[in-house]
């Protein structure tokens, strides 16, 4: 990074790549000297927890060296790699600041120079000032590089919030409450009626066959409402979310290519916002469907442009995962849930980690095609 506005700019757009706005995080940008193309945040603190750091040092190898490889195989790309410290100066926290700057040196000795934390803001907020940081300085900057620009105004959050209706979380632990969220707005009598269709797949015996069930959850995700959705219509999109026939029918809708863009972002977003009330009603009692509508909410978060909420998404859902296989392993899954297998949860994960946005969308349109062809047979 050259340009003192390049640089500002670079940091400004942080909290939209990587869903909110950081505070004491070093942050890994992949760039090309004035667009972002990608953003991996680290918590100071965590980098040099060793109880954590292993774990740390392996998920921002990876992330690192996949990431580097797909951009790499773009010719039109040429990135660029830094390193941001958002934390506030003090003289009792330079030396830990140091020393986390140090360890990531050691785990990314290949990311060029400038490297290692060139740069460095106390915060991301209007007029924030920026300060060239060298790695083991004792004492604070005081010589401004920059100053970030109103957030706000950048095109990267005017999209997000066109895209989804969403401002980037106020820090990384609302982002994950919000994935994590049980919130239940149904009251307890309507809560116990829906949990017994879903045990017992109502829906499917209400629409008589997985095509018209498609039908119906395509059709509430995208029903625009200013009011939660109603049980049935909750019901019916959870029942579509089990079977992955059904399940793609849904993707084949999320993930449109065959219509305009502001079409698919409008539907995309609407079933986004509907989605995640849905899962923070899925019973406990049912934990495979959890974790098989928090991968749907993912492609949901994907397909509007939210990356780093889509992350989160399936991390939740990873989490998830060890919960559910118990219930499979001692049999206490309803018979009418037969789709058992989670591993589509895998390879999204690594889609929306590493993969291609556009080249993910246009694969779930795909076998959503070949889901319906199938269905309507």
């Amino acid at each position: 990074m050259q340009h003192d506005t390049a640089i500002a700019e670079l940091i400004a757009d942080i909290p939209v790549h990587i869903g909110f706005y950081p505070d004491n995080h070093l942050v890994l940008i992949c760039h090309d000297g004035t667009d972002t193309l990608g953003a991996l945040p680290v918590r100071i603190t965590d980098i040099i927890d060793t109880d954590k750091a292993a774990s740390i040092k392996d998920r921002t190898r990876e992330w690192y060296t996949c990431f580097n490889a797909s951009v790499s195989n773009n010719d039109d790309l040429h990135p660029r790699w830094s390193v941001v410290a958002i934390t506030q100066l003090h003289p009792s926290t330079l030396t830990q600041l140091n020393y986390a700057l140090d360890l990531f040196s050691q785990w990314l000795p290949d990311v060029p120079s400038p490297g290692h934390v060139p740069v460095c803001t106390p915060s991301i907020t209007d007029s924030a000032p920026v300060y060239m940081y060298t790695p083991d300085q004792h004492s604070i900057p005081h010589d401004t590089l920059a100053v970030l620009p109103a957030i706000s105004h950048r095109p990267a959050f005017k999209n997000l919030l066109n895209n989804t209706s969403m401002l980037p979380f106020f820090n990384e632990q609302e982002m994950r409450d919000w994935c994590t969220s049980r919130t239940q707005y149904l009251d307890e009598p309507t809560q116990a009626l829906l949990e017994d269709d879903l045990v017992t797949m109502a829906p499917l015996q209400i629409f008589t066959s997985p095509l018209l069930l498609a039908c119906m959850g395509v059709s509430v995700l995208g029903e625009k409402r200013n009011t939660p959705p109603f049980a049935a219509d909750i019901t019916a999109l959870l029942a579509a979310c089990v079977d992955f026939r059904t399940r793609n029918m849904l993707f084949h809708h999320i993930c449109r290519t065959d219509v305009d863009i502001q079409h698919s972002t409008e539907y995309a977003k609407t079933a986004l916002q509907t989605m995640s009330v849905a899962c923070q009603v899925v019973p406990d009692s049912l934990p495979v469907l959890r974790v098989h509508a928090l991968g749907v909410l993912a492609v949901c978060a994907l397909a509007c442009h939210h990356h780093s909420l889509a992350r989160e998404i399936i991390t939740t859902a990873y989490n998830e995962i060890p919960t559910a296989q118990r219930y499979i392993e001692h049999g206490i899954i309803p018979e009418k849930h037969t789709d058992l297998d989670l591993k589509w949860i895998e390879r999204i994960g690594t889609a929306i980690m590493y993969g291609d946005r556009d080249h993910t969308m246009r694969a779930l349109y795909d076998e959503g095609q070949r889901a319906a062809r199938a269905l309507g047979d």
